[in-house]
């Protein structure tokens, strides 16, 4: 996801970082849930390294730009609660 671009266009548009709001909808669930590792076998670690690969793989564009842009306001970071079915229409 390209969160820096519409940051930057605000920027050249003559916006103070202050000024600037970012909401952003995002593919998947935006939080990670906790769970007690110490519960996991090797099949459970397995499942949940792959559950933290693709957290940080699509939260890496709004993790990145609230690290390089700490005055811009991000308000909402959305996306479905749960897997969506991977189909072209999910509904």
């Amino acid at each position: 996801m390209d969160v820096l671009g519409p940051i930057n266009h605000c920027r050249e548009l003559g916006y103070k970082d202050e000024d600037i709001y970012v909401d952003a909808i995002v593919s998947g669930n935006p939080k990670l849930n906790s769970v007690l590792g110490n519960l996991y076998n090797s099949f459970g670690v397995m499942e949940r390294s792959f559950e933290i690969l693709d957290y940080y793989e699509m939260m890496f564009g709004v993790i990145k730009a609230t690290s390089g842009h700490p005055k811009v306001n991000f308000r909402h970071i959305v996306g479905p609660p749960r897997k969506m079915p991977n189909r072209i229409i999910p509904l």
